[in-house]
């Protein structure tokens, strides 16, 4: 059914709609100085600051604060204490076991690897629900974050 991706695409236009309604001319448009001065830092110095994405907002107001034990969970990568994306070690060993198998790395068709969605599916629904069992649950793999948009 495609009701709930209806919704997310109206709630998408709309939110689009917003952000158009609210920018300015400022902050689409250059200056009239913008190729005639070279000397200032950045070609972007007279555009207006976009506001924060909610996601990615995140890292900058984490990176802002300066409570020492804070701590991030909302965006998808685990960290060590100096910062670094730390690899969790059922990751690595995961890796390790793929490798061992020799894969050709052919791509995925559009829709992902067909038997990594029906055991996915299978796994977040069970298998003796009515819907799977009716054919009415139907998936698609993507990468993480943006890339599943």
């Amino acid at each position: 059914r495609l009701d709930s991706t209806m919704v997310l695409l109206n709630l998408s236009r709309s939110a689009l709609r917003q952000s158009a309604s609210s920018l300015t001319k400022k902050s689409i448009l250059p200056s009239a100085n913008v190729g005639r001065a070279m000397s200032t830092a950045s070609p972007w110095a007279h555009f207006e600051m976009a506001p924060l994405d909610p996601i990615i907002g995140l890292n900058e107001s984490f990176a802002a604060d300066d409570f020492p034990q804070k701590v991030i969970v909302g965006v998808g990568a685990y960290r060590d204490d100096s910062g670094k994306p730390y690899v969790l070690p059922c990751v690595r060993e995961a890796e390790k076991i793929m490798m061992t198998k020799n894969l050709d790395m052919e791509y995925a068709g559009i829709a992902g690897d067909a038997k990594f969605i029906d055991v996915a599916l299978k796994f977040g629904y069970g298998e003796d629900l009515a819907p799977m069992k009716e054919n009415r649950i139907h998936g698609v793999q993507a990468l993480s974050g943006t890339g599943g948009l």
